[in-house]
């Protein structure tokens, strides 16, 4: 296995994600992710970028020897501040998503174009 697969893998597995999990997360095929997992190809930067991406929406599950279910809705019910990330949308080293689907450099070079003619309209 190779050392990328063997992270997806290790990363995957620390969040309790199946492997299609993973690849709908990260919008690619199944057997995308299982090939890089098992080492018969090694993942372009876009998919790397777009699996990183999906497994971070995803915290790493530990499992307790016993589990308080009423400590676990108290703590799951507490309203935690949401964070608030920016990004500059003129950068190539994000991988952009939209509702946990990466999305194909077609997509954002048009939403750079839409977003641009918003914020920088042509002068006459």
């Amino acid at each position: 296995m190779s050392e990328s697969g063997e992270l997806i893998k290790s990363m995957r597995a620390s969040r309790r994600l199946t492997q299609k999990d993973l690849a709908e997360a990260a919008g690619l095929s199944l057997s995308s992710i299982q090939s890089y997992e098992n080492g018969t190809r090694e993942p372009k930067r876009q998919s790397m970028d777009a699996i990183m991406w999906a497994l971070n929406q995803y915290p790493e599950t530990k499992v307790a020897k016993r589990v308080n279910s009423e400590k676990m809705l108290k703590e799951a019910s507490a309203d935690k501040p949401k964070k608030v990330k920016s990004v500059d949308l003129a950068t190539d080293d994000v991988a952009y998503s939209w509702k946990r689907k990466a999305l194909t450099s077609q997509q954002i070079s048009t939403m750079r174009t839409v977003v641009k003619s918003m914020v920088e309209p042509e002068e006459n």
